[in-house]
């Protein structure tokens, strides 16, 4: 089986609260990868809870992409939409009998998909957050809230 992914800090955006997102998606998905392979009941639950978690993050992203009138949300959305429609391939594959072809395209996408949207597409956001916040202090206090909320 797959042995995962480590995060490391060049993958950190600088936005706190979308940081500590990426750092429990990579912690979800090793999860995923390296427990309980033979228990499906357990795995359904775990990829279920995983897709979960990638709505809220990609939500909040979102959010504010929209709220701030970021100029490349749509390419950006339709990247995660990208990445929804790739794990909702994955999920009926879950009650095949062999689950390894299933782990080695969720591992290829954490590792390839993932990590190059973080280090491309998550910077370049945070980077117009941040600039957005020099000027303009609504934005920097919203940037607080969320630096706060995420300790």
């Amino acid at each position: 089986m797959p042995s995962g992914i480590e995060w490391t800090e060049n993958l950190c955006t600088g936005i706190a609260v979308i940081d500590r997102q990426h750092k429990t998606f990579f912690k979800l998905t090793n999860d995923l990868l390296e427990g309980s392979e033979n228990d499906k009941k357990l795995i359904l639950k775990a990829f279920d809870f995983l897709k979960n978690y990638i709505l809220e993050h990609f939500g909040l992203e979102e959010k504010l992409m929209g709220k701030y009138s970021y100029a490349d949300m749509k390419q950006h959305k339709a990247f995660h939409d990208n990445f929804i429609a790739e794990l909702d391939k994955l999920e009926p594959r879950l009650q095949e009998e062999s689950l390894e072809p299933v782990f080695l395209r969720l591992n290829y996408l954490v590792v390839n998909w993932f990590v190059n949207h973080i280090r491309t597409k998550d910077r370049k956001l945070a980077s117009f957050l941040e600039a957005e916040a020099l000027k303009d202090k609504s934005v920097d206090a919203v940037l607080r809230r969320l630096h706060e909320n995420s300790n």
